[in-house]
């Protein structure tokens, strides 16, 4: 469902200029294919791409208040693997300056190793990633799984207008790691639900903690007027070690997640 179109500043990019809202209408739903892959470079030879397949359903439940208070609209996101389900809820406010990320419910979910017979070397955590439009929550909570975690402050998910070269501050360092947003150009994106026009909003991250935006990291979520039809997160260069802990070489991590098909109301 595209919005009127709206030029009146020329540096405004984005789906549908100055007016655009992530659509947030109750019903809408998109379903995308999530696919992970890790290729590797080790000393010992050539070993195989790991790869692993799942969905990932995103649906508007509807507006709810939490803590008595908080307009919000509640969102559903399911993951379905191999392994099994996993559902959690995030709870936004889209209002005229930005999106909101206001709560959460329901634990975060980690990347499962065995799944992707990884390496016994470190290995990306990736808090919350079923939901494609948020991403890290915090990741070390209190919270029952039943329980509401509030964002303190709010998280700004998308800046309006979508300007190229618009950036914000996502998160700081220790919650749960700093994390800038940057808008990029507009690109046409092929999916299996049908080409769009997306603007490229870039998530610029301090993965390791050491105080300073990493380079081997490329994160892109790309926004149309339908919602997010495409994410991709790619890591490059993380170590592996052998059974006896020695380093025997590199590989890289790349999580993409494609819309298949969606419904706007």
């Amino acid at each position: 469902m595209a919005m009127a179109s709206s030029c009146s500043k020329k540096n405004a990019v984005g789906p549908s200029r100055d007016n655009y809202r992530f659509p947030l209408a109750t019903g809408n739903t998109w379903t995308y294919d999530r696919h992970i892959i890790l290729t590797f470079d080790v000393a010992s030879g050539i070993r195989p791409p790991d790869s692993t397949f799942s969905s990932v359903t995103v649906q508007v439940v509807a507006p709810e208040v939490i803590f008595d208070s908080l307009q919000t609209i509640k969102v559903r996101e399911k993951l379905e693997m191999q392994e099994g389900a996993l559902t959690t809820y995030h709870y936004y406010q889209n209002n005229a300056d930005a999106l909101y990320l206001i709560a959460s419910l329901g634990l975060p979910t980690t990347l499962p190793k065995r799944a992707l017979n990884s390496p016994a070397g470190p290995s990306p955590t990736l808090i919350a990633l079923t939901h494609p439009l948020h991403t890290f929550a915090n990741p070390v909570s209190a919270a029952a799984p039943d329980s509401l975690y509030l964002e303190q402050p709010a998280k700004i998910v998308l800046k309006y207008p979508l300007a190229e070269g618009t950036e914000w501050k996502y998160s700081e360092k220790n919650k749960p790691r700093r994390v800038n947003k940057r808008v990029l150009g507009e690109i046409a994106v092929q999916t299996a639900a049908g080409t769009f026009t997306a603007v490229q909003v870039q998530w610029i991250m301090d993965f390791d903690g050491d105080g300073a935006f990493d380079n081997n990291i490329l994160f892109i979520d790309y926004i149309a007027n339908e919602g997010l039809i495409k994410r991709s997160f790619l890591i490059q260069g993380l170590p592996v070690v052998d059974d006896d802990g020695t380093y025997i070489g590199r590989y890289n991590y790349h999580d993409l997640s494609t819309l298949t098909s969606y419904k706007l109301y």
